[in-house]
């Protein structure tokens, strides 16, 4: 899962900063310890999510069948057994043959990322979470949904503070129907 390699990735190196000032918005940097995402910014309705988490999302998951004229096609994900568009959304109105833009693919996963953003802040509140943790956790409930978040050995590792726990615990979500999840 992208969230344990995310993880990995910031737990394991002393110049990774993925919510730093270079991070940044469209518009400016955010900051996992408050700073700007405190307070949301607006890019015209949407709220916007941290920029280099949207790259790494997409980077790690993909993103269904490129039609090569600025749209993409649902695709088939086996491990999920679900129809699925963009970077992971599904749902009753994506199904064999659903065709989306790109930009609602990118608007959709940059929605969906502060919602599950908004879900692990609201579920884990007045955390001190360390450099990069909040994109980790947030790629975490993107991928897993909030609900399993509520209820998972990881959110309360979270809560005690206890970080290798968190990344102890991130791998029990590392497989689906028994097979290594790669994305």
């Amino acid at each position: 899962h992208t969230f344990l390699i995310l993880f990995e990735v910031i737990t394991h190196s002393k110049t990774a900063n993925l919510t730093g000032p270079s991070a940044g918005l469209r518009g400016g940097p955010i900051h996992s310890r408050g700073g700007r995402w405190g307070g949301p910014r607006r890019r015209g309705r949407l709220l916007c999510a941290p920029m280099t988490l949207i790259d790494f999302v997409k980077a790690r998951e993909g993103c269904a069948t490129d039609n090569h004229d600025g749209t993409v096609t649902a695709y088939w994900d086996a491990a999920g057994k679900v129809w699925t568009i963009g970077w992971g959304t599904t749902g009753p109105d994506v199904v064999r043959g659903t065709t989306w833009p790109l930009s609602r693919c990118e608007a959709n996963l940059e929605a969906r990322l502060y919602a599950a953003r908004h879900a692990l802040l609201s579920l884990s509140p007045g955390v001190a979470w360390p450099d990069g943790a909040q994109d980790a956790l947030t790629d975490f409930v993107y991928n897993e949904s909030s609900g399993n978040y509520a209820g998972s050995t990881v959110r309360k590792c979270v809560a005690a503070g206890d970080w290798a726990g968190v990344r102890k615990h991130l791998l029990d979500w590392e497989f689906a129907g028994g097979k290594r999840l790669g994305g």
